[in-house]
């Protein structure tokens, strides 16, 4: 089966943030300060839990661009605001990775140590630790440069990630086994009525054999 073109934005997307997370769990194990004493075994299982969780989030946070590339039509996919909001979203993804780069790496200078327990507070007394951050670091300036480094990074990848998100989605020429069925007689939810309506009792055994044909297909 051939991978939907249109799903390549959220895939690129994933891939970014799993590569930034990774970059940036990388440049914290060789901090000066990064006590541990393990041998190359422990540093490859740590990478590879962390690649694991990094998978997972990706998912969580990139699920709801599939669904929506998944429902919208052709046509609107294909207009020019879909194009733009695309880039910006992915724009977006970009700067909320690098800015939870920064934000772990700050933290560590703080307590020596990636988001633990003390985060929580901080969401708890979110004014109080704020105001704090605003007057020890450079928010300002940070924010500014990963928002430039963020849309750079769209700009770079602009064309690949509009055309991906304009590709047309068609299940049939991607490679899926699609087949149709009509029932014009039934009305909706016929299927839990197969005990009571023969017409409904007819699809359903259309239906399983349909999925039967197609899993021994496959």
């Amino acid at each position: 089966m051939k991978f939907p073109a249109r799903f390549g934005f959220p895939l690129l997307a994933a891939a970014c943030f799993i590569g930034t997370s990774t970059v940036s769990r990388l440049l914290l194990a060789l901090r000066s300060d990064a006590l541990f004493a393990g041998g190359a075994g422990d540093w490859t299982l740590i990478f590879a839990y962390g690649l694991a969780f990094d998978l997972v989030t990706a998912c969580y946070v990139t699920a709801p661009m599939v669904l929506w590339l998944a429902l919208v039509p052709d046509r609107v996919a294909r207009s020019w605001p879909h194009r733009v909001l695309s880039v910006s979203l992915f724009a977006a993804l970009v700067f909320g990775g690098l800015l939870l780069a920064i934000s772990e790496w700050l933290f560590w200078d703080e307590f020596g140590s990636r988001f633990n327990f003390i985060a929580v507070d901080y969401l708890l007394y979110t004014h109080e630790v704020l105001g704090n951050i605003w007057q020890s670091y450079p928010v300002g300036k940070v924010l500014i440069g990963l928002v430039a480094l963020a849309l750079a990074w769209a700009v770079l990848l602009r064309r690949m990630v509009w055309e991906s998100a304009s590709a047309p989605l068609s299940w049939r020429a991607a490679g899926a086994m699609v087949r149709h069925r009509r029932h014009p007689s039934l009305i909706h939810g016929f299927l839990s009525l197969a005990g009571a309506v023969a017409a409904a009792r007819a699809a359903v055994d259309q239906l399983c054999g349909d999925i039967r044909e197609l899993l021994d297909a496959g």
